[in-house]
């Protein structure tokens, strides 16, 4: 059984293209319809990304996207797309933020204070059932790691993922044919089966 089912964007293209039109038009089905599509795999990619309330997360971003619509232009794949790179700057803004905040006089960071990096990536992992991922999903670096989150758990395509990323899709490529051989190498042979 898989884990991540693939979405068919022919499929979906069309009735989120209708519901941008209708959003863009301010009727509360078009949003409702752009939120529900969007809303789960916004929150999954903050859970493996660190963010701090990933459902708050979600809720921030498209009502960005949603504010957004009168100067967006494009299909229902560049509005996906255009969401995770809200969802992306989103997140290194909150760990920009958390890195200059200033601690109270005289208290010391405790190792409880100290999240290693890459510590939400690995609990979100197991959350999601596939914790016996993370020591492979470690080896990966921070950009690799994003690249995966976006194709394999948001189900972006390579072109989606690419401009979430603000990436040439021949980077892309490359650097998804390098965090999957990392990966394999890493990998058990007896903990992946077909």
């Amino acid at each position: 059984m898989d884990r991540f089912p693939r979405s068919h964007s022919d499929d979906v293209g069309q009735p989120l293209d209708a519901a941008i039109q209708l959003a863009r038009q301010g009727d509360p089905l078009g949003y409702n319809q752009l939120f529900h599509a969007h809303a789960d795999a916004i929150r999954g990619f903050g859970r493996l990304r660190g963010a701090p309330d990933p459902d708050e997360l979600a809720n921030t971003v498209l009502f960005d996207a949603f504010r957004g619509l009168p100067n967006f232009t494009g299909n229902a794949s560049d509005f996906r797309s255009w969401v995770f790179r809200i969802a992306r700057n989103k997140i290194v803004d909150a760990h920009r933020a958390a890195a200059v905040r200033p601690r109270a006089a005289g208290v010391t960071p405790t190792d409880d204070d100290v999240t290693p990096a890459g510590g939400a990536d690995l609990d979100a992992l197991h959350h999601l059932g596939i914790g016996h991922l993370a020591p492979a999903f470690h080896q990966l670096t921070d950009e690799q790691r994003e690249l995966i989150v976006l194709r394999f758990v948001a189900d972006l395509s390579l072109d989606e993922t690419a401009a979430a990323l603000d990436k040439p899709l021949t980077a892309v490529k490359a650097m998804q044919r390098r965090a999957l051989a990392t990966l394999r190498r890493t990998i058990s042979p007896g903990v992946v089966s077909r």
